[in-house]
């Protein structure tokens, strides 16, 4: 329908704000997609960096909690697969972490 094509087209555009805005990220607007530039920028200053996200998957999702994805990935070191996510810390940060799948 036109109403969910214009609905999932504003949240992807939210998506794509808050993704080069990651201090306006909340635990109540996080999404797999819109955690991709914080991870991507994180792993520059890693061993192996992350050059490209792509089919972002939800596994988890609990508002204020927590979130955890799964996505294809391409790394400097030739792995596919990116696990990552993010957490709320104790003192109200969000902490985003990331690994490879193998």
């Amino acid at each position: 329908s036109d109403a969910r094509r214009a609905k999932s087209a504003e949240r992807a555009e939210r998506d794509e704000w808050l993704g080069q805005n990651p201090e306006s990220i909340t635990p109540q607007n996080w999404t797999c997609t819109n955690l991709i530039p914080s991870v991507i920028q994180m792993s520059q200053s890693r061993p192996f960096q992350v050059l490209e996200i792509t089919s972002p998957r939800e596994e988890t999702n609990v508002p204020g909690v927590g979130i955890t994805c799964n996505a294809r990935a391409e790394w400097t070191n030739g792995a596919t697969f990116i696990h990552y996510g993010a957490r709320l810390s104790e003192g109200g940060q969000i902490i985003v972490t990331f690994s490879q799948n193998p």
